[in-house]
């Protein structure tokens, strides 16, 4: 599964972190997948990971996750700091 970020930096300092620590995708029973390394044909992959976005600045890329064919997926969570945010958070839902 990939899923396509921009990530808009609305503050007064420059937001640096790592995309793949940042999202993780669940399914249906509450089951997270990590994101993937693997590159996609639905776009350009998140390079390295490794975002700096200065402010009123935005990094875009695409994430691969890895999940079982067969598996219901519910939603798409970023967080910043990798898992303790000081930033925004956001949640999608998949479907």
């Amino acid at each position: 599964m990939a899923a396509a970020f921009t990530i808009t930096n609305q503050s007064a300092a420059t937001v640096t972190d790592d995309i793949y620590n940042c999202v993780k995708i669940y399914n249906s029973a509450g089951q997270g997948y990590q994101a993937d390394f693997e590159q996609t044909a639905a776009g350009p992959s998140s390079p390295s990971g490794q975002f700096n976005v200065a402010p009123g600045g935005t990094a875009s890329g695409w994430v691969m996750f890895e999940v079982p064919g067969s598996t219901p997926l519910a939603t798409i969570n970023f967080i910043p700091g990798s898992d303790y945010a000081t930033q925004a958070t956001a949640s999608w839902l998949v479907g």
